[in-house]
């Protein structure tokens, strides 16, 4: 099955929903193209904490919601 392209910012909606959804209000995050072919997608995320999370925590979160988007979207990119 191939993957459906998405804009970077439908993409970090899907992305901060989700971990928000999980119960971490106070993260942000921002959604990073990946150059590599061999990554099983070609983005990533990287999150910002606010105030008092846990970091262990957002980043299994963080690990979580990237394994389920990346199964079926793709960054759409330029080139």
């Amino acid at each position: 099955m191939s993957k459906t392209l998405i804009e970077m910012h439908e993409l970090r909606r899907l992305a901060l929903a989700d971990i928000h959804e999980q119960g971490y209000q106070g993260v942000d995050i921002s959604i990073d193209h990946v150059a590599n072919a061999e990554a099983p997608s070609n983005w990533s995320i990287v999150p910002v904490c606010f105030g008092n999370c846990d970091p262990n925590a957002v980043k299994r979160a963080v690990i979580y919601v990237r394994s389920k988007l990346a199964r079926d979207y793709d960054l759409l990119t330029d080139a």
